[in-house]
């Protein structure tokens, strides 16, 4: 009988206040309307740190996802693309956020490396952790 491997997750400490200004502009600045914006806001008052679980599976490389691109007028249209494309514009789009609102949040991947906290100064100031992981995504796991 083979023992499960289980990881634990603590939620670290975090004595950065949430940045409401820097979440709201992030937000505004990605198209995300007043509503939506204010709802975040109130909600990071009371989640500690969100999780991310992602695919890195070979079958996000199926070219069956969609993805909003802005033209060179300024409007806006849907792309086809594969599944990590999409994932991945949602991952950096979380990252930054995370980043912006002083938000700790950890992404795991189900086949690919280590997890990563954002959002956290002490873990990952400059994101690069993240923007790590990504590019070993593409380059090793799923191409």
């Amino acid at each position: 009988m083979q023992k499960a491997n289980h990881i634990i997750t603590s939620i670290p400490e975090h004595d950065v206040p949430f940045n409401n200004e820097s979440a709201m502009k992030y937000l505004s600045d990605n198209g995300v309307c007043a509503g939506l914006q204010e709802s975040f806001c109130k909600m990071d008052e009371r989640i500690a740190m969100r999780f991310f679980i992602c695919d890195d599976s070979g079958s996000m490389t199926i070219n069956d996802g969609q993805k909003v691109v802005q033209r060179k007028d300024g409007s806006q249209t849907m792309l086809q693309c594969t599944r990590w494309d999409e994932l991945r514009d949602s991952l950096y789009f979380h990252c930054g956020l995370a980043a912006a609102a002083n938000t700790p949040c950890e992404f795991r991947f189900l086949n690919g490396p280590q997890s990563v906290v954002v959002g956290d100064k002490d873990s990952d100031p400059d994101n690069m952790g993240f923007r790590n992981v990504i590019k070993t995504l593409e380059s090793t796991c799923l191409y």
